[in-house]
């Protein structure tokens, strides 16, 4: 039971790790143009949509037009997006997370075994 919950938290905490979302330093106008001309955003990305009203969007784009951004339930008309993060992998993270899973692992099965390890 033990090695189960660990082996679930395990997991949460190497899928967390390996992605962050990227933003780029521009101004409402720029990002809307951008979105509008298909560089900002595109079928498939997973983002986060900052909107004139100071609401924010999580969500999968499902379509780009010259008017909106859509996902599976959500439409943005372009003209009321602030900023647009796109969510991507990120190499250090990935590789921090899974060092760091894999010592935690090792310490763990030695220690349930009842041994120690010499570092």
């Amino acid at each position: 039971m033990f090695s189960k919950i660990v082996s679930v938290l395990l997991v949460a905490l190497l899928a967390s790790g390996c992605s962050a979302y990227k933003s780029a330093e521009m101004t409402p106008a720029q990002v809307q143009q951008k979105i509008a001309a298909g560089d900002l955003a595109a079928v498939g990305d997973k983002v986060r949509v900052a909107t004139t009203d100071g609401q924010t969007h999580r969500f999968k784009v499902t379509a780009v037009t010259d008017q909106a951004i859509l996902g599976e339930d959500v439409s943005i008309p372009i003209n009321d997006v602030t900023t647009v993060e796109t969510l991507e992998l990120s190499g250090g993270r990935t590789a921090a997370a899974v060092g760091g899973g894999v010592a935690l692992w090792t310490i763990i099965v030695a220690v349930a075994l009842g041994g120690t390890i010499a570092l």
